[in-house]
């Protein structure tokens, strides 16, 4: 093993020595790209030599002969190990081997010597990984490099090991863990799976779930991505699938979390000593057996891969907040997904990705009594249903030495329903009696449809990569309150009354999103790249009956990027990158706004609960308040015509240095600011009082409700205020204001402008792994502030996605701007591993943050004299940032405590039967650390009504303070042990 080691060190050594200036290349997003040049011993190039390059698995093998500068390229290549020669009459030939990885340009440079010295032959490199043309930041991690360290075994897991990235929070719906990346919101990334996008088409939380085993290789890209990617304004997570090769292997792999080796979160506790979360008699066990195969169903030519994967999860608790109620929550679908690769020639190749991750979870709900923790009788039941099927075909071919093309289309599908087993009442109570709770039926179906073209063209210093990609997204919804008639019941029993309210939305939903970018790789000098890039993106939105409402043209990202490389000899750089990045509008949004909502409250006297816990009603109190009609809105009038997408300004400036043949270190600063936003607002008292201003009469009744915009800017709509229809579109009246476009000053709305500024420096060092040891470590002080998070809105656990309540009323923005919900002013993440000997290696992965911001919310001060926007925005609840009636400014309640977390993992590898054997144990939190991560920040709770307005309207005024207010929702994952074997022939 000594003599393998200094054999690779002393080879990487010459590499790494040989490594400077070749092509401009532009790394495929789901391929690999080897490049250098050819040389004498003493560095003048080699023209004519013939370099050759087979992959050690599939046989694919292509050839390129160098040019007058004596470089090559070979781009398109499917990652994997390559045996490398070099030839030319008159010089001995060259052999090596490389590795060639996702989204990263392999170089290697052939020194050539004369025929009369003696021939070398490479056997293999470890050199540092490095790309001096690269102006944009990432971390690339292949499987052998995932499993050599603990990580829990889904995408997310392994984006949260990248600079800048930080655990979502939990209560966001996701199948799997959130990730933050540079003070974006969670709901602001894009995943890739083989070059099919598989994020969240609806809200953007999270991805569709690949069974973790088919994974082969990720790259997490932080910042600075060129303009073949856009629709992020955090990080694009890429990830390739294992593919089959000329050997057959098959294997198998079980995982189990025992539960006497899990640890429960501390109970979390009201500040009347009642429980707010019962964590300490939650159990939890997880199962997960693989069997999987591989080869080729003709020997270089076409290859298979296919998984199974079957799951026995289940979780006996107590759910978030819900101290009256037990779960039991069981997933037993099974997961499965494979993969075909034909190659027609060497340099043509068809690609068919297929998985299903299809899943119900089933849950049980029973009676818990908080005193004894004793569970009662079953109290209902229902089903979560998730996933879906996900295909896609992708062409790559190399059509010239010039000239590549990739082109690929997908179907991705995907659900996340609710289905009660007993339709039963929603019945919420809002001060301190504990709240009784059953699920309310939603179905929710999403289907998006992608296609894609890419093509390079190689000109001189020149890499020009263009490409167009469309995407379709088609929305299903049927959700509706569960009681009969769609009825729901809110509860006060300070007040002794009861709100029944009813909300029914179904119907079918459109987008699309279509973009075109170009961009120039272009190497000016030996020593100097420009990567210059621009992106149009272009998004329509149609509503319940398939008019559109939103149309959004010429998006125009430039994407602006230089490297230099010092000193010349490819071992250090400098590099700075700006770019625009957009957001499209979520789906999410055009269920909630451009449907025909049924949504309407009626005000009861309470006189108890019956024996279905249907609430007894006595006489009405006040009239019906009306949210929405159950009619379509005038497509025209539901968006600001003017509409600008989200967008971010991201200016980037770093340096890097390979200090040896294993050692690189870096830093970099960036700057990002949120330039653009877009939310929705309830318009009618704005309109109104344009309207009345400019024509001495208002709006019709429903007729000026909510409105899509970017708040801040003035707003640009197509409507008739007092034309008043039916149900079926038939004019009933219409008042003097003529239909025409309106433009309405700003200052009606009284919204401030959307702010995010996000600024920090991250400093890493990288050592590769060299068959002995690898550690990687990262620290980023970061600062993110202003009024807006993003999408989503974490304060308030809200994930409608583009619409949360953040702007729909000026009260509920008053006083936001502060430290946000991604801020983390530090953060430290190492991991690596350490080879005891060649069976037993051992690895570590440890994780520092700085708390969350804390905030404190009650009700908005209103009083008669107040505007009608100000007194609704009191039926909102302890939503504004105000407390006692004074100003309580967002993140001025100091911060939760830092966390810290330690995992650990040994494997042992050994041969029995001809099998590859492993026995692995991962410890999770070793320290068991549980420091709160998320606290409830709502501080008050409604008190009586403090006065009518107009004689008409309760003005809701703030009560006592909350019991719950700084309470733990959620903790650190608490320490867990995931043992596993695995096997393979």
């Amino acid at each position: 093993m000594h003599n393998k080691r200094l054999n690779r060190r002393l080879v990487a050594l010459a590499v790494a020595a040989s490594l400077s200036t070749s092509l401009p290349v532009l790394a495929d997003s789901s391929q690999g790209f080897l490049t250098g040049k050819a040389t004498t011993e003493s560095g003048a190039p080699l023209q004519s030599v013939i370099i050759t390059v087979e992959n050690v698995a599939t046989g694919l093998s292509r050839t390129f002969e160098t040019d007058d500068s004596g470089s090559y390229r070979f781009p398109l290549l499917p990652t994997g190990t390559y045996k490398v020669s070099a030839s030319k009459n008159g010089f001995s030939t060259y052999q090596g081997e490389i590795s060639v990885r996702l989204g990263d340009k392999t170089v290697i440079n052939p020194v050539l010597q004369a025929d009369s010295t003696e021939r070398i032959q490479v056997l293999g490199t470890t050199v540092a990984g490095f790309d001096p043309t690269s102006s944009g930041t990432s971390l690339l991690l292949d499987q052998e490099q995932i499993g050599r360290i603990p990580v829990a075994r889904d995408i997310t897991s392994v984006a949260l090991l990248a600079p800048s990235a930080s655990l979502g929070d939990e209560s966001l719906s996701s199948r799997t863990p959130l990730v933050q990346i540079g003070g974006a919101g969670p709901a602001e990334n894009i995943f890739y799976v083989n070059g099919m996008n598989i994020t969240d088409g609806r809200r953007g939380l999270g991805a569709s779930v690949v069974p973790f085993e088919m994974y082969k290789d990720f790259e997490i890209k932080t910042g600075g991505y060129s303009a073949e990617y856009g629709r992020s304004l955090g990080g694009v997570i890429v990830a390739n699938t294992k593919s089959g090769s000329n050997d057959f292997h098959f294997g198998g792999n079980l995982f189990w979390e025992p539960e006497s080796l899990k640890e429960s979160s501390p109970d979390s506790f009201r500040s009347d000593g009642n429980y707010y979360r019962i964590n300490s008699i939650d159990e939890e066990k997880n199962m997960i057996g693989d069997v999987w195969a591989s080869g080729a169903i003709i020997e270089d030519t076409l290859f298979f891969y296919a998984l199974y994967s079957a799951r026995d999860i289940e979780f006996k608790g107590s759910p978030a907040a819900r101290t009256s109620q037990y779960q039991i929550r069981e997933q037993s679908d099974p997961f499965f997904g494979g993969k075909l690769d034909w190659y027609i020639t060497d340099n043509h190749i068809l690609e068919l990705t297929y998985f299903n991750d299809s899943d119900d979870e089933v849950v049980e709900t029973y009676a818990l009594d908080s005193e004894t923790l004793q569970t009662g009788a079953r109290t209902g039941g229902f089903t979560y249903e998730w996933g879906g099927e996900t295909t896609a075909l992708k062409y790559t071919g190399v059509i010239t030495d010039d000239l590549t093309i990739s082109a690929q289309y997908g179907i991705n599908e995907s659900a996340g329903s609710t289905l009660p087993d007993v339709i039963a009442n929603r019945v919420s109570q809002e001060s301190d009696v504990i709240n009784e709770w059953s699920a309310d039926p939603s179905l929710e179906e999403t289907e998006r449809k992608m296609l894609r073209l890419d093509i390079d063209y190689y000109w001189g210093d020149h890499t020009f990569r263009l490409g167009v990609d469309r995407e379709e997204f088609e929305f299903f919804e049927d959700t509706s309150n569960a009681g009969p008639n769609n009825y729901g019941y809110d509860i006060n029993p300070t007040n002794n009354t009861v709100v029944r309210d009813v909300y029914v939305n179904r119907g079918t939903f459109k987008t699309e999103s279509y973009a075109w970018y170009i961009t120039d790789t272009w190497q000016v000098t030996d020593d100097i790249v420009l990567n210059l890039g621009v992106r149009n993106d272009s998004y329509k939105s149609f509503n319940i009956s398939g008019e559109e409402f939103i149309n959004i043209t010429d998006q125009l990202a430039p994407r602006l990027g230089a490297t230099w490389d010092i000193f010349g000899d490819g071992d250090s750089k400098l590099y700075a990158n700006y770019g625009r990045y957009y957001l499209p509008v979520p789906g999410q949004t055009n269920v909630r706004l451009a449907g025909a909502e049924l949504n309407y409250e009626d005000t009861f006297e309470f006189l108890g609960l019956d024996s279905n816990n249907i609430p007894i009603l006595g006489d009405e109190i006040g009239s019906r308040t009306t949210f929405d009609d159950g009619v379509p809105g005038d497509p025209r009038s539901l968006a600001d015509n003017d509409l600008d997408p989200m967008y971010m300004d991201e200016l980037m400036l770093g340096y890097e240095k390979r200090l040896n043949d294993k050692w690189t270190m870096g830093i970099h600063l960036t700057a990002r600011d949120l330039g653009q936003g877009f939310e929705d607002t309830d318009a009618e008292g704005a309109l109104n009082a344009y309207f009345n201003d400019n024509f001495g009469s208002g709006c019709g009744p429903g007729l000026c409700g909510y409105l899509l915009l970017n708040p801040g800017k003035d707003v640009t709509i197509n409507i008739d205020p007092d034309r008043v229809v039916d149900v079926f579109g038939n004019e009933v009246s219409d008042g003097p204001i003529p239909f025409g476009e309106y433009v309405i000053d700003k200052d009606y709305f009284r919204l401030p402008e959307i702010e995010r500024k996000y600024y920090a420096a991250t400093i890493t060092f990288d050592r590769a792994w060299d068959d002995l040891w690898s550690l990687n470590m990262a620290y980023t002080w970061s600062h993110v502030y202003g009024n807006h998070e993003g999408l989503v809105n974490s304060d308030l656990q809200q994930e409608d996605a583009g619409i949360t309540i953040n702007y729909d009323y000026p009260g509920l923005v008053d006083h936001s701007y502060g430290d946000l919900p991604t801020d983390r002013r530090h953060q430290f993440n190492a991991f690596g591993s350490y080879a005891v000997t060649e069976d037993l290696v051992v690895g570590l992965t440890a994780r520092y943050q700085s708390g969350r911001p804390r905030n404190a919310t009650g009700y908005f001060p209103a009083n008669e004299d107040s505007s009608f926007e100000d007194v609704i925005a009191t039926y909102y609840g302890a939503l504004s940032f105000y407390r006692n009636g004074e100003p309580s400014p967002r993140g001025s309640w100091g911060n939760l405590p830092s966390t810290f977390s330690l995992d650990a993992s040994a494997i042992y590898t050994t041969e029995i039967f001809d099998a590859e054997v492993s026995f692995r144990a991962d410890v999770f939190n070793l320290f068991n650390s549980v420091n709160p991560v998320t606290v409830w920040e709502r501080a008050e709770v409604r008190g009586e009504d403090v006065g009518l307005w107009h004689g008409a309207i309760p003005i809701r005024g703030a009560g006592e303070s909350d019991a719950r207010f700084g309470s733990p929702r959620q903790y650190q994952t608490p320490r867990y042990v995931r043992l596993s074997a695995s096997f393979k022939f």
